[in-house]
């Protein structure tokens, strides 16, 4: 809002509500945009079909960049032993986890007690995401950008790879490889999608 404001920006209006008790006018928006928030809802299809499509109009569309992978993160055991072998490129001296120091050899999963604990509406209906917007859009584009791999395999080692030379370089570029190789029989945990209202 303060940054409209700065740039002069007037056509804009900013509102903070309750999205189930906010008023949505009916057949009113050219566009609905989620940007990392739809995969917070519970229930997406009764979302995408009570207020997102009743509000927008009758060439609406709804555009996403959203986590759309397994609900509460409960990765299957294929997902989990690709992101160990990808793990194992990483030598040791960069596996020190931020501020702890502690090494991360293995990753195991988000347990879904820790999950509900942590955020109750993380990922709370993720793999309902896509499923749904096919049932009652349709697709004009989807660009999955992955993330099954490098996002669990990063996680609190990013740090090491902020100010890179040629080994760290190497490293990456090997990390992207293997991530870009998994994608290609897996199904993107990423992505952008731009849908038309039917």
């Amino acid at each position: 809002m303060f940054l409209a404001q700065k740039k002069g920006l007037h056509n804009i209006r900013f509102v903070c509500a309750n999205f189930f008790k906010h008023d949505f006018q009916n057949e009113y928006y050219d566009i609905v945009f989620f940007h990392q928030s739809l995969h917070h809802f519970n229930n997406v299809e009764q979302v995408l079909t009570t207020k997102i499509s009743n509000c927008l109009k009758p060439n609406g569309k709804v555009v996403i960049n959203e986590f759309v992978g397994a609900t509460r993160m409960q990765l299957p055991k294929s997902q989990i032993k690709a992101i160990n072998d990808a793990l194992k490129i990483i030598p040791k001296k960069f596996k020190s986890r931020f501020k702890t120091g502690q090494l991360k050899n293995n990753f195991y999963g988000s347990g879904i007690i820790r999950m509900i604990l942590a955020d109750p509406s993380e990922c709370i209906d993720s793999a309902s995401i896509i499923p749904s917007l096919h049932k009652h859009f349709n697709p004009i584009v989807e660009k999955g950008f992955g993330g099954n791999v490098l996002m669990n395999v990063l996680k609190d080692l990013s740090h090491h790879f902020v100010d890179t030379n040629d080994e760290k370089e190497k490293i990456l570029n090997a990390l992207f490889e293997f991530e870009d190789s998994y994608l290609k029989a897996h199904k993107s945990d990423f992505m952008f999608g731009m849908y038309q209202k039917k």
